[in-house]
């Protein structure tokens, strides 16, 4: 998430539910009244898990299912204690790395192969990162949307970038209309030095680096390749908007949805129609990324949660049919993610007719696009120092080669850990 901090900034400030906290009575087989008792950790819990357990109960009536909080109580810790549930619902990221431990089961020896055509490829691509394994179903995803003004690109006479090239053309005629302080043709998380922008900050170079051809790791994720050309000429374009005049050197997020001042942004699905939508102060559209280098698409950051089963469910094979019976519920994916401007991860609930205005239909071509960031042990502090290298770049102690020379090295030897 950030692990998927940076996707669901804005995407968890919609109200949920916070039910029963996390008890010794997790993992338990058989419940007080003689049912199979199945237990989900959840932190995000509406009438939708409620509606869906009821469902699922009354199809199968010797079964009871407990939702409860994780708490501050790690899976390693509740592992380990004997009090873990059955089954876990967290961002995408943290899978992969709950899998390589052991800690969360392959999905295969129940049948999850079978339902692998009802998802759009990215969500499941993004939800089983790891190559011949499935540790999850997806559920709800959130993406990173290029966002523009409207009304500024309208009076500068510019035009809705598609390619790099086209972007800071546009960001020009922005630049030489508008000439007053506080203007800017585009802003990003410069600067930002708190811990909420941290991790938003190095996942907006992340999609930079994907759009120009480069990635994190190689791809067994033994070796840190974020200093090869494609990550430094990433870093570099991001550098020079600031030392061009067309971004201010600290992020100006709240300024772009004031509607006068920067005409563009890059944001989650939801913070555009919370907040953009919401504010209605400036004509604001969706568009799709531009391409930063010809012959590789314009990647996008997805934040997803999913459901897996822990390795250690007395009833593993039960918690499987709950998950598949949740996350292959159409009905219930459309429900939940429309009062939070989600992503379903159903190719079939994608269909809805709630999803067929402009802005949803270019939101869910962008989706196709779109990547997460890593689940490897060590990633936050990794995430971390990669933020303390490109804000050298930026301010300019050090040149993006010799930033990120310097900090492929520290990632590594995290990563050797």
């Amino acid at each position: 998430m950030l692990k998927s901090r940076c996707l669901r900034l804005s995407a968890l400030l919609a109200a949920v539910v916070m039910v029963v906290s996390l008890c010794a009575s997790c993992g338990e087989g058989s419940s007080d009244d003689g049912k199979t008792k199945l237990v989900i950790w959840a932190q995000e819990t509406d009438d939708v898990l409620f509606g869906a357990i009821a469902d699922y109960e009354d199809e199968n009536p010797d079964v009871r299912i407990v939702i409860e909080t994780q708490g501050s109580t790690s899976l390693d810790m509740a592992i380990q204690a004997e009090t873990a549930p059955d089954i876990i619902w967290g961002p995408s990221d943290y899978v992969a790395t709950y899998g390589e431990k052991g800690q969360v089961l392959d999905l295969t020896e129940f049948g999850a192969d079978e339902v692998r055509d009802l998802f759009t490829d990215a969500c499941w691509n993004v939800a089983n990162a790891v190559p011949d394994k499935i540790y999850s179903l997806p559920f709800d995803s959130n993406i990173i949307n290029f966002v523009i003004n409207r009304d500024m690109f309208d009076a500068a006479g510019a035009t809705v970038p598609t390619t790099y090239e086209e972007m800071i053309t546009a960001a020009n005629k922005i630049k030489a209309h508008f000439t007053g302080d506080g203007y800017y043709a585009y802003t990003a998380p410069y600067g930002c030095g708190e811990t909420l922008y941290k991790a938003w900050g190095t996942f907006q170079y992340y999609w930079w680096l994907w759009r120009m051809g480069g990635d994190i790791f190689n791809e067994d994720q033994t070796k840190c390749i974020i200093n090869e050309q494609a990550g430094v000429d990433a870093l570099q374009r991001l550098t020079d908007m600031i030392h061009n005049g067309l971004a201010p050197a600290t992020y100006a997020g709240s300024e772009f949805y004031t509607g006068a001042k920067i005409a563009m942004i890059e944001d989650t699905t939801t913070g555009f129609f919370n907040v953009g939508v919401a504010s209605n102060t400036a004509n604001f559209e969706i568009a799709m990324m531009p391409v930063l280098k010809e012959g590789v698409d314009p990647w996008t950051g997805m934040g997803l949660y999913c459901y897996s089963v822990v390795s250690t469910s007395e009833n593993p094979e039960l918690a499987y049919d709950f998950v598949e019976f949740l996350c292959t519920g159409v009905d219930y994916q459309i429900t939940y993610c429309k009062p939070y401007y989600f992503i379903p991860s159903l190719i079939e609930a994608q269909e809805d007719s709630y999803f067929k205005t402009s802005d949803w239909k270019v939101v869910l071509e962008q989706a196709k696009y779109a990547k997460a960031t890593p689940g490897v042990d060590n990633w936050i502090s990794m995430d971390d120092a990669i933020y303390d290298a490109i804000n050298q770049a930026f301010t300019g102690a050090k040149t993006p080669q010799a930033a990120l020379d310097a900090v492929a090295a520290q990632v590594d030897s995290l990563l050797n850990k």
